[in-house]
């Protein structure tokens, strides 16, 4: 005698569009803090080459420590520039409204 039918339901998953080209969000003062400190490291790696290459976690941690310990006017020059690029992106993407 067969065993009863089983169905697995699974709730569907959204899936991106590849096609929709959304506009990246305008970055805040720690993702440009991060970025600038990146391009940092990497040179930093570039210049020794005995230097082994460090995984990306380590990196983010490193940066994320440095982040930490900058003074607050530099702090503030990021913070400056991520309303500058906001402004920026408020010009080329009227309307932009950020939708995960």
């Amino acid at each position: 005698m067969p065993g009863p039918d089983r169905t697995v339901r699974t709730t569907p998953t959204r899936k991106r569009d590849p096609l929709k080209n959304n506009p990246p969000r305008p970055p805040n003062a720690w993702i440009l803090f991060r970025s600038d400190e990146f391009k940092k490291i990497l040179e930093e790696m570039k210049r020794d080459p005995t230097q082994k290459r460090m995984p990306q976690a380590d990196i983010s941690k490193l940066i994320a420590a440095r982040w930490k310990t900058i003074s607050d006017d530099e702090r503030q020059e990021y913070e400056k520039l991520s309303e500058r690029k906001k402004v920026e992106h408020m010009e080329l993407y009227p309307g932009y409204r950020f939708q995960p």
